[in-house]
């Protein structure tokens, strides 16, 4: 008997099998492109996602087959604030609006107005931004009147999914938080944001815990995916909560730093804190994937994206295995402003843009790649240290995601925040998680903590050097004087805020 694990991004669908006693057995994976019809705009067609699925599910439904070992149950990890527009025969009326698009920003500014921005957080935990789903609905209704009024469901990605499978579309907490129009301490649709939008509590879809066993696929849907008999479909949850609980992140003070595209850090917590500091520092609060925690996350709009942009321009083509060494010696005289796609925790600036502060002509390649890790890595330690100036404890530190096959990177990650930073042994940690709540709705595991425990191991930690410590420490101190010194001086002339990034975490994806 084999678990099924599946991760829907933005880019791509990535499965993982379980086996109870063995561990993972089979990866697999399917990209699929997001199409950019016009400025500001995104959007991704719920019908690759759907081919990308099947693909995986079938390929990895054979190699369990092969060893005897059918898949038995199965769950999904998604790429959160996006929802697809359904009728009421459950046909997607369109391509899913995602969560990079901008289009509905003057329709975040007028619900915040008519609501207020701290009775928001104080209910929904979210600062307010155009990607979350209600503000598309209120876009869909001003602009897309007719497409609104055949819109009978507006779902997250698991539930539309949920829905192709033939069973009913039910949510979980953790990405029904991501709406902006779910009380995180009621665990319910909010009446009151519903009824400040004019929206009815039906667009969207019941909640149930992760974990919880939807039912068993009917026959044909199975049959499509090359599925046996008997397959659950259990509850999941949303990506960045996922992979901190596929990293271990389980008790309160254990931390998840996700770098990919951008980087993401993610605090397990007991209740959320909701207080001005911390809504002006736009960190987001939602419920964790483990019962009775919560989830304190926090975005920079940067990561890999800068490292890749940096290859591109300095050295195409070039592997990133052969641009960076071991580990850095010593740290650079520059200081770079990562906000290349604009600033979300802890700025809240989607406007900033990058600065590169301290070249001259002795400057080169190796000294500017190593200072913009070295950038993105102060970012993450402004997080840090907001959130517990804010109240959080943590007390350590994972790492995953692509950022974390980089041992120069994960020592400079200790260096330049003051901490010990640890990876794990699962690469996939999104897709593990959802296998383990496979097993759970399943009956296989009591909790999903038990195959967590069972399962993940730390591999390395990284212990900051004090000498690099002490030096990072002092630059640190400058470069929180960068943002505030120019702030706006670096206001784009082109793009305006329409190329604004969005709060909200993209570990990966």
């Amino acid at each position: 008997m084999t678990l099924l694990g599946l991760d829907v991004g933005t880019a791509a669908c990535k499965g993982l099998l379980l086996d109870p006693g063995e561990g993972i057995t089979g990866t697999a994976r399917r990209d699929y492109p997001l199409s950019f019809p016009a400025p500001g705009r995104v959007e991704l067609d719920p019908g690759l996602v759907w081919d990308a699925v099947r693909d995986v599910v079938g390929e990895l439904a054979a190699r369990a087959g092969a060893a005897g070992r059918p898949v038995r149950a199965l769950t999904f990890s998604v790429s959160c604030d996006e929802a697809v527009a359904v009728d009421a025969e459950g046909r997607a009326l369109g391509p899913c609006i995602m969560a990079l698009d901008t289009r509905s920003s003057a329709e975040a500014e007028r619900f915040e107005r008519t609501v207020g921005r701290r009775r928001i957080y104080e209910l929904t935990g979210l600062p307010v931004h155009a990607m979350f789903p209600l503000v598309r609905l209120l876009w869909l209704r001003e602009h897309e009147p007719a497409l609104f009024r055949r819109t009978a469901r507006f779902l997250a990605w698991h539930e539309y999914l949920a829905l192709r499978l033939g069973l009913e579309p039910v949510g979980d907490p953790s990405v029904a938080a991501r709406t902006l129009a779910y009380d995180i301490r009621a665990r319910a649709w909010s009446d009151e944001l519903l009824a400040a939008a004019g929206l009815r509590a039906s667009l969207f879809a019941r909640v149930q815990p992760s974990g919880t066993a939807i039912g068993e696929l009917p026959a044909a849907a199975a049959g499509t995916l090359g599925l046996g008999a008997g397959v659950r479909l259990v509850t999941g949850g949303m990506d960045q909560s996922m992979a901190a609980l596929g990293s271990g992140a389980i008790e309160p003070g254990a931390a998840m730093v996700g770098t990919g595209t951008w980087q993401a850090v993610t605090v397990v917590a007991e209740a959320p804190i909701l207080t001005e500091a911390m809504l002006a520092s736009g960190f987001a609060f939602g419920p964790h994937i483990a019962p009775d925690r919560y989830a304190a996350m926090a975005t920079n709009a940067s990561g890999g994206s800068l490292l890749r942009w940096a290859r591109d321009v300095f050295a195409p083509g070039e592997p990133y295995e052969r641009l960076l060494p071991d580990r850095f010696e010593r740290p650079t005289d520059l200081l770079v402003l990562p906000h290349f796609e604009g600033s979300v925790s802890p700025w809240m600036d989607p406007a900033s843009r990058g600065a590169i502060v301290g070249l001259d002509l002795a400057t080169g390649r190796q000294e500017l790649l190593q200072a913009i890790i070295e950038g993105v890595t102060f970012e993450l330690r402004e997080n840090l240290e907001r959130m517990e100036a804010g109240g959080l404890a943590i007390r350590d530190l994972r790492a995953t995601g692509g950022g974390a096959r980089s041992t120069a990177w994960l020592q400079l990650k200790a260096d330049a925040t003051g901490r010990p930073v640890s990876t794990v042994n699962i690469g996939e940690p999104g897709a593990f998680a959802a296998a383990c709540l496979a097993g759970v709705g399943a009956g296989v595991f009591a909790s999903v903590a038990e195959p967590i425990a069972r399962f993940v191991r730390t591999t390395a930690t990284y212990e900051p050097r004090p000498p690099m410590a002490a030096a990072y420490g002092e630059r640190f101190a400058r470069y929180r004087r960068l943002y505030p010194a120019l702030s706006g001086l670096d206001r784009p002339t082109r793009r305006g805020r329409a190329g604004a990034a969005p709060p909200g975490p993209t570990p990966g994806r």
